[in-house]
């Protein structure tokens, strides 16, 4: 048993996750991964839980090491490995033995902070982030893969969501951490229509160290010291207890880029002197995922260009003899990014003949190839050729187009037809991305399609003839304040329908879905216009 049987666990896994969720079964295998997000290199640990007592389990993520461990009596395994170099988007790694095999999926993302968990079956995927709260902190919990229109209970703290998964089989669910919520490793579970898929996350005691968090500033302490017994004076009494605060502390002020935040420290109590330090937090959209913002500890905070799509929340800590506490704010509005520049914003020729990358004729946006075949016959000039291939550009403000019309043309020439659900040509975002998505795709019956998802709705457009003849075709696929048009070759097809604002934070990823959903064929001459 080697890397010939994981490789055959891959594809197998790969296969799986384009499928209908199995039949029900007593106890599905299930394995989480920690952390779920990170850069390439990272470190991870995988638990996994209803395997086969007593046997091997080969462990390992495409083009890396295979490590084989074994599950006790209880069908249970730790298994511990690095994300290979050079990896960007989904890592898919396999925990496979005889006939069970679970994959997960580790998004690399260069220069992230590894977070969060996933926790993957054959059922369905979670992932939750942060894996370890404070009390008061959120809880951001997303679903994937699952049965489609299901309805799950997601449990955590003593609080259950129902939720109903959409038509891909996704949910998002936020849950809050009770202030007065003990520390400790305390159980999650989303279980429903024949899932259940039960993981443990991190509840962290309040600070108690005598000094302010990383980053942090704080105001003289202003305490006394008593005599030592056995010193010739008199002892001083026993430190009171750490500070307890009573109102949360707040932002106020608009959260747009430039714009001024003020921090308020809430309310608290305790044995005085008590002093404060600020340090402002950035987070994801649904406010969790939090990191401190360098040099940002005052009690006012300037909005940044990188906070763009971001929540903003101010921790505060109180400190006085006896220890210290720590309370944070209500996470802000999403900051929306800046205006978007209008014209055409990329344009990638494709003429590429050799190295890794693809270049951007106008904006700068380069992507980083990952299996693609370069100097192929092209529309204009030379193509890239696509086989479970990936071409990815790094988000950038200027590729999301906010309220504005929004242009995404490609070209595109194959012989072949996917099977469900599609290849994907062009994306930036994926239904669950918050902020929305864009995506120009290929469906089985050979036609091309648009899908816009935005702050009112979503709009999707399938027309035109079948593409699989072996020529080049033209592609572009529209979307304007009450409408959207798919454009085959010069003839053009509409839906009306409004979508709203588009503005995320996913990386434009050309041939696949991250990880997935793979083109077959040769693509060339993309461009994204605003405006």
């Amino acid at each position: 048993m080697g890397h010939r049987h994981l490789v055959a666990a891959l594809a197998a896994a790969g296969a799986l996750l384009a499928a209908a969720p199995a039949a029900a079964q007593a106890a599905p295998a299930q394995v989480a991964l920690r952390p779920a997000t990170g850069p390439a290199g990272t470190a991870v640990v995988l638990q996994g839980a209803g395997f086969p007592a007593s046997r091997t389990v080969l462990v390992g993520a495409r083009g890396g090491a295979v490590h084989a461990v074994r599950t006790s009596r209880a069908g249970s395994f730790t298994a511990r490995l690095t994300v290979p170099a050079g990896r960007r988007g989904a890592v898919q790694i396999v925990s496979s033995s005889g006939r069970t095999s679970v994959a997960n999926r580790f998004l690399a993302t260069p220069g992230a902070t590894a977070a969060g968990v996933e926790v993957a079956s054959r059922r369905g995927r979670v992932r939750a982030s942060p894996a370890a709260l404070l009390p008061g902190g959120v809880l951001v919990v997303r679903g994937s893969d699952l049965r489609a229109r299901a309805a799950l209970t997601v449990t955590f703290v003593g609080t259950s969501r129902r939720v109903t998964t959409s038509r891909h089989g996704g949910f998002n669910v936020t849950i809050g951490v009770p202030a007065a919520q003990r520390a400790g490793a305390w159980p999650a579970l989303v279980a429903g229509a024949g899932a259940r898929l039960a993981f443990r996350l991190d509840v962290l005691a309040p600070a108690v160290a005598a000094r302010p968090p990383v980053g942090g500033s704080e105001s003289p302490a202003g305490g006394t010291t008593g005599t030592a017994p056995g010193g010739g004076g008199v002892a001083s009494p026993p430190p009171g207890p750490a500070p307890v605060n009573t109102a949360t502390p707040t932002v106020s002020g608009t959260a747009a880029i430039g714009r001024r935040l003020t921090a308020a420290r809430g309310t608290w109590t305790g044995a005085a002197p008590i002093t404060f330090a600020f340090a402002w937090l950035r987070c994801d959209a649904g406010g969790a995922g939090c990191a401190a913002i360098a040099g940002a500890t005052a009690g006012t905070y300037t909005v940044a260009a990188a906070d763009a799509g971001h929540t903003l929340r101010v921790a505060v800590t109180a400190r006085n003899s006896g220890g210290s506490t720590v309370a944070s704010s209500a996470p802000t509005a999403v900051v929306p990014p800046p205006p978007p520049r209008t014209g055409l914003v990329a344009q990638w020729h494709m003429d590429e003949t050799s190295g890794t990358v693809m270049h951007d004729a106008v904006g700068g946006h380069d992507g980083t190839l990952s299996g693609v075949a370069v100097g192929v016959p092209g529309f204009s000039g030379t193509a890239f050729g696509f086989s479970r291939s990936t071409v990815t550009v790094p988000t950038a403000a200027a590729l999301n187009p906010g309220s504005a019309t929004l242009t995404v043309t490609i070209h595109l020439k194959t012989t072949l037809t996917p099977a469900t659900p599609d290849w994907d040509l062009i994306r930036k975002g994926t239904f669950d991305s918050a902020g929305g998505e864009f995506k120009v795709e290929y469906q089985p019956s050979g036609q091309a399609s648009c899908g816009f998802i935005g702050s009112a709705g979503s709009n999707e457009l399938i027309a035109g003839p079948a593409l699989n003849d072996g020529t080049w075709h033209t592609v572009t696929c529209a979307r304007t304040a009450s409408a959207i048009q798919l454009v085959v070759d010069g003839t053009t097809f509409s839906k009306a329908g409004a979508v709203g604002a588009i503005s995320n934070t996913a990386d434009l990823v050309i041939g696949a879905h991250p990880g997935s959903e793979f083109f077959q064929g040769s693509l060339d001459e993309a461009s994204v216009r605003v405006g």
